[in-house]
């Protein structure tokens, strides 16, 4: 009886050693493979290496300040300082129904909203335009008028707009900021300009589902 009974104990360890073996090596499959995914593009014009996307099937998972995305590698243009799907930032194309273009960026990248947020405090009574934003003249000029709103959830926005008389290219880029002080910024057509709550609400909701489950790591 001692006898089977060490007999099994001995089996069911060896059990849990091949077990373990085995999920040790499909995590390295798994890891070798998501790093196929990633090619470096040459490029000067940029501090950080650029990556694309390619080969595999279905989403590919971007870490960006320790949250998960995830993307379709379809919509994915470029991503900078790739290492086993941590991204630097990415950018993507044609997203929500305004057709905007999408860019989740690093907090550690250069520039933050601050300074926005203290104009837009020290200008709370200002007067608004009739989109319901403040103006914000620091960097206006002939070809671009600046704004500040702010969104839903109480972020502050800065958005800056083509002048249409001076410039035939109609459009609006904002930045902003999600979970943990992470950047996002987006595009979208001038004719939209009214409507920036409701592109930036689209935007937000969108980047929502792109989250991975399992939340962040």
């Amino acid at each position: 009886m001692r006898k089977t009974g060490g007999r099994r104990v001995a089996l069911l360890v060896l059990g849990i050693l091949v077990l373990g073996a085995i999920a040790i090596l499909l995590q390295n499959q798994d890891s070798s493979s998501e790093a196929r995914r990633f090619r470096v593009v040459k490029t000067t014009s940029h501090t950080w290496p650029l990556c694309r996307v390619e080969g595999g099937e279905g989403k590919v998972r971007l870490i960006v300040d320790g949250v998960n995305y995830s993307v379709d590698p379809k919509k994915i243009f470029l991503m900078s300082k790739c290492q086993e799907g941590r991204v630097r930032w990415f950018t993507l194309f044609k997203v929500t129904k305004y057709r905007t273009t999408l860019k989740i960026e690093s907090r550690s990248t250069r520039g933050n909203l601050k300074r926005a947020r203290e104009f837009a405090d020290a200008h709370s009574n200002d007067p608004l335009t009739p989109e319901g934003l403040l103006r914000h003249p620091t960097h206006d000029n002939e070809r671009w008028s600046n704004f500040l709103g702010r969104s839903d959830e109480g972020k502050i926005i800065g958005i800056g707009c083509t002048d249409k008389r001076s410039t035939p290219e109609h459009y609006c880029q904002a930045v902003t900021e999600i979970e943990g002080g992470t950047k996002m910024r987006y595009g979208f057509d001038l004719k939209f300009f009214s409507d920036w709550r409701n592109v930036d609400h689209a935007i937000r909701s969108y980047v929502e589902r792109l989250k991975a489950p399992g939340g962040t790591k």
